[in-house]
């Protein structure tokens, strides 16, 4: 699983600021200045078609923010499917089971090859201990994206192809 493998001993990214801001919600009302000092602390990640990035159950580690390709995350109970939801350019995923600290809701597959932003939890600690305005904002964003996920998982018809529900 590609989540074990992120090293965590080599952070470092290089990414457009003007890039990042207009496609990471995750990133939504922050400035250029704030978004610098998050970034020297995250990694990225490349990841191929039928990669698995982490397993649903399994504890939490980062936040993927998706730069390039799409990922999908299967959720299941025993062995039915409740729901498929699709990630593309400026989504992020993890977040919930991070913030929430819970094991994670569902697995992540590569569907297309990808390129990540991650964001480990050590990172999202040191930011709440040396920045707290700048963690608030980023834990709003948190809050706005998942129940935007939450709102459209519920909302969307069966047929939707970013969002499908499989209803028992």
């Amino acid at each position: 699983m590609l989540a074990e493998q992120v090293d965590q001993s080599s952070w470092d990214v290089q990414v457009d600021i003007d890039q990042v801001l207009d496609k990471i919600s995750l990133f939504g009302g922050l400035s250029s200045q704030q978004i610098k000092a998050i970034l020297p602390h995250t990694k990225r990640l490349n990841a191929e078609e039928g990669e698995v990035i982490f397993q649903q159950g399994h504890l939490p580690c980062n936040v993927y923010v998706v730069l390039k390709g799409k990922i999908r995350m299967d959720l299941r109970r025993d062995d039915n499917s409740l729901a498929s939801i699709n990630y593309i350019a400026g989504d992020c995923f993890g977040e919930s089971a991070v913030v929430g600290i819970q094991p994670q809701l569902g697995t992540t597959m590569v569907v297309e090859d990808c390129e990540l932003l991650v964001i480990s939890r050590t990172c999202l600690m040191d930011i709440v201990n040396t920045n707290k305005e700048l963690f608030g904002m980023l834990m709003m964003n948190v809050a706005r994206e998942v129940s935007r996920r939450l709102h459209a998982v519920v909302t969307s018809p069966l047929s939707d192809s970013e969002y499908h529900i499989v209803r028992a």
